[in-house]
């Protein structure tokens, strides 16, 4: 596994893979929608609409009825929706586009059930209605669009969509009623519709998802982050459908009419005519009373309204969609370093050790879930984020602020959740290699589908590099005087790595309510380990033949369910198991090192949640336990085990039409070896109009001692501390959310600000406790107070930009001296040209990084700056001679660099990271 032979075979199989991928259906260009929002009294449903076949759709049916997925892969980003009718049991539409996929999501009103929901495709289209729903046929929607259906077309032509039965899905907030009900899409309007004349009044001409002028609301045209399953709008007076539909205006607002109108099971005699009635309505539609139909504006579906973790909907949470990046040369470190609130730790080149600060945290105070499972180690309380590949995950959650309520110990900076790939679907076959500057390949293979009654997702990675590149030694600032180094410059040695990875998930459905879940990760790195560049010599003090293995597999069993005595949830039961190696025969201070541990942790974790109204308000009632045994094997450390368990209770109130929201929780939590603890929590939401959100939080927060700080043996240089108690903090924050269609010349604007405080009680530090020896300590109280701010918003539909700022100060209270580690801002600009799914993406980034204190005293500093990355990349599947030749569903190339100015970077002072590196790569998709 350690020979370097093996890496040019390695990455030409790997490169192999993706130019001589398995035949597959030729690729079509991306189907997309353009979107008639519409309610009559015949029956509800929902109707999307394309001008292309869907060429995957994957249904996922949540237990207990309460919530509907319908996945639909290849389909470009701009879709949009049809109702029928006001009556309809739905509380919100949720549409989730991604780079190449959409995620529609129905969710029931309380105590509604549309697990029976027919899903079945239809000439240019799907349809999603109750079994026993009128008939709805496809008429034109415009010229451009689609032709008017012919005298053959009939009902008997659609065909149900396969998908699965009773898949789980993410636990839904509470239902909204139907004026709030949300669609997390921003709607753009295109020219306004009219209406018929009298009885029926005017059509509104504010965009869809806009508020009805009144009192509280905006002014007609205010950009708004809500669509409604109403529709909007003035009330109609009842009007016959033929003479709603003959009377609708031409030629745009008359097609809409048309193709939202119901037909019989027998199609028009004249299909193609534009100004006809429509035919008589089916049998089991009532004549009385009068259809009412409701035409408005087309709209477009062009971007996702700000992200929110079910659970929590007060924090401030990023959702990092993974395939947004696709074209890009990008690791878990790169995209959480553009987080607001977020930095990441580097301790040298890819393959080596990288750890995350959240508003000011030490890596151990921020707890990193896979699919919501701990991989915090109870030894060293962080987690190395390169050992965690990307391509395995489908998005990732960042919660920034305490996260102790949820997560139990150790968040008292937030909570980090890597999602992985979803299993079953259509089988789709992902491949990737890349190849980068000093020596270094990476590749990966990920296949999900379907086999009989079970869905199955498999996939493997790997990386190699050599990892030699020249660096300049450190220039540290000291009291003002600048010390440097000789020679200035010298190579990075031992410093290679050879990682694999492989994921592994399976789930079948058990009856109606439960489904059945397997998954097991796996992470396996062999890398040399340089150390600290601060020595002299040749080769500046790095150690030339230390290294680490380390080994990791996490095993997790689920089980989801719905609708036992109202209650969705989860129950989840796993065993982590990790393995470290080290050697180094010639160190730089003492006898030869050569230590094994075996870090072992069995748990499970369980949650449920229910909503429900009482007194005029809309509650969500959420429980969670958890419990685990933390055990820790070692040929240097005394063996040692410990139990944590916890019980928590939250509920989200709603009231006054869900423009306010109260999240009270209440959290116990017991470690082995300390006192309980009572940990709460409070969060608050106002709302006042949909495109303006005011949150913040208050919360306790608390991080018992992992065995490194409390157990470490004596090594004459350092030791452990088993006196040590938890560190206790107190978490603040509060902010603005803002999101507008338009904004001037500006669109699908996006702006995000927040106040945080964290007051640590008894913080946890090593300092000098001898002339030779430090260890761990209670340093006592600390405080991080800044603020943090992201902006995103389109120039044109082809020219995006993203900005994201962070400041913050973060000192001791006793001796107002900073924090070592954590630099004091930090900002990300990034512009990325190009439409999306288009033929070509060119992207550019700037990252600028603060000055970071490395001393205890903060006299000495790593100097701050700034650093520029930029991709192009090419979708060559769009070439017809390629799509046909090579039978690949997507074919993307790209090239790029990171640092091309070619700075020194560091992290940490005597870790320096590499210089300029150029990449290529490929993604192919069958």
């Amino acid at each position: 596994m350690t020979s370097r032979d093996a890496r040019p075979a390695f990455a030409a199989f790997v490169l192999a893979v993706v130019l001589a991928s398995g035949p597959a259906a030729g690729a079509a260009p991306p189907a997309r929608a353009l979107v008639a929002v519409a309610e009559t009294a015949t029956g509800p449903g929902i109707h999307l609409l394309a001008d292309g076949a869907f060429p995957d759709v994957d249904v996922r049916r949540a237990p207990g009825g309460g919530s509907l997925e319908i996945l639909l892969r290849g389909v470009k980003p701009q879709v949009a929706v049809r109702t029928y009718p006001a009556s309809a049991p739905l509380a919100r539409i949720r549409l989730r586009p991604t780079a190449d996929d959409l995620r529609v999501v129905l969710e029931a009103r309380p105590g509604t059930d549309i697990s029976d929901w027919r899903v079945e495709s239809i000439d240019r289209g799907l349809l999603l209605a109750p079994p026993t729903s009128p008939t709805w046929a496809r008429r034109s929607l415009a010229p451009s669009l689609a032709a008017a259906p012919t005298a053959s077309e009939s009902p008997s032509s659609r065909q149900p969509v396969s998908g699965r039965s009773s898949r789980p899905v993410a636990s839904a907030q509470p239902a909204r009623p139907a004026r709030e009900v949300r669609a997390t899409t921003v709607a753009e309007a295109a020219a306004p519709a009219t209406r018929a004349p009298e009885p029926a009044r005017s059509m509104p001409t504010h965009p869809v998802g806009s508020p009805t002028p009144g009192a509280d609301d905006p002014a007609p045209g205010t950009p708004s982050l809500a669509a409604d399953t109403r529709g909007g709008g003035q009330p109609l007076e009842p009007a016959p459908v033929s003479q709603a539909v003959a009377q609708a205006p031409a030629p745009a607002s008359q097609a809409v009419a048309q193709a939202l109108a119901p037909v019989s099971e027998t199609p028009a005699p004249d299909a193609d005519a534009q100004t006809a009635a429509p035919p008589p309505v089916a049998r089991d539609v009532p004549a009385s009373p009068p259809e009412v139909t409701r035409t408005l504006d087309p709209v477009v579906a062009e971007a996702v309204a700000p992200a929110e973790l079910p659970e929590d909907p007060s924090a401030f949470t990023t959702v990092i969609e993974v395939d947004d990046y696709r074209g890009e040369r990008k690791t878990i470190e790169d995209l959480l370093s553009t987080v607001p609130g977020v930095q990441v730790r580097r301790l040298g080149g890819r393959g080596q050790p990288s750890e995350v600060s959240i508003r000011g945290s030490t890596s151990s105070q921020v707890v990193i879930q896979l699919d919501g499972v701990r991989l915090n180690s109870a030894q060293s309380g962080g987690v190395d984020l390169s050992t965690l590949p990307i391509d395995a995950l489908e998005r990732v959650e960042v919660s920034r602020g305490g996260g102790s309520l949820q997560a139990g110990g150790d968040a008292i900076g937030g909570v980090i959740n890597l999602v992985t790939r979803r299993a079953g679907g259509k089988p789709t076959t992902r491949v990737t290699a890349e190849g980068e500057s000093f020596g270094t390949f990476s590749g990966s293979i990920f296949r999900s589908g379907t086999l009989h009654a079970f869905e199955y997702a498999a996939g493997y990675n790997g990386f190699i590099t050599d990892g030699d590149w020249d660096f300049l030694r450190p220039v540290i600032e000291f009291a003002g005087t600048e010390i440097t180094f000789d020679p200035p410059t010298i190579e990075r040695i031992n410093n290679d790595v050879e990682r694999h990875g492989a994921l592994v998930k399976v789930g079948r459905d058990i009856g109606d309510h439960v489904y059945l879940s397997f998954t097991n990760d796996f992470a396996y790195v062999d890398r040399g380990t340089p150390g600290l560049d601060s020595g002299g010599g040749e080769f500046g003090g790095q150690r030339t033949d230390a290294r680490e293995e380390r080994l990791r597999n996490l095993a997790t069993l689920g089980a989801d369910w719905g609708g036992v005595f109202g209650f969705d949830g989860r129950l989840q039961v796993y065993h982590r198991y990790e393995r470290t190696q080290f050697e180094d025969p010639f160190p730089n201070l003492g006898p030869p090192i050569d230590t094994d541990n075996r870090n072992s942790a069995f748990g499970t974790e369980f949650s449920a949640h229910r909503p429900f109204d009482f007194w005029g308000t809309q509650h969500d009632v959420l429980l969670l336990l958890d419990a685990r045994q933390d055990r820790l094997e070692s040929d240097e450390f005394i063996d040692t085990d410990r139990v944590a368990f916890g019980v928590a209770i939250q509920d989200d109130i709603a009231f006054w039409e869900r423009r306010v929201r109260i999240i009270p929780g209440l959290r116990f939590d017991r470690t082995e070896g300390f006192d309980s603890e009572w940990i709460p929590r409070v969060g608050v939401v106002f709302e006042p109009w949909r495109w303006l959100r005011f949150k913040g939080n208050a919360e306790r927060s608390y991080r018992p001692p992992n065995f490194d700080e409390l157990f470490f043996p004596d090594k004459g240089f350092i030791r452990g501390n088993p006196g040590l108690q938890p560190e206790v903090a107190n978490n603040y924050d509060a902010g603005v959310e803002l999101g507008f269609d338009r904004l001037g010349p500006f669109r699908n604007v996006r702006l995000e600000a927040a106040w945080f405080r964290n007051d640590i009680e008894d913080s946890i530090v090593f300092v000098l406790v001898s002339p030779f020896t430090v260890a761990p300590v209670n340093t006592g109280a600390a405080t991080v107070e800044g603020y943090e701010a992201q902006l995103s918003f389109g120039l044109t539909d082809w020219a995006r930009l993203t900005a994201s700022f962070t400041e913050f100060d973060a000192t001791r209270d006793a001796t107002g001296t900073p924090l070592p580690g954590r630099a004091d801002r930090q900002g990300d600009l990034r512009l990325e040209l190009g439409r999306p799914e288009g033929f070509w993406k060119l992207v550019g980034e700037v990252h600028h990084v603060g000055e970071i204190p490395v001393s205890p005293t903060g006299r000495s500093v790593v100097a701050d700056r700034t650093t520029y990355d930029a991709s192009l990349a090419f979708r060559l599947s769009h070439i017809r001679w390629v799509r046909e030749r090579l039978r690949l569903r997507d074919l993307i190339v790209s090239v790029g660099g990171t640092n091309l100015t070619d700075q020194a970077v560091r992290d940490a002072a005597f870790f320096p990271q590499p210089g300029r590196l150029l990449f290529i790569r490929a993604e192919a998709g069958f």
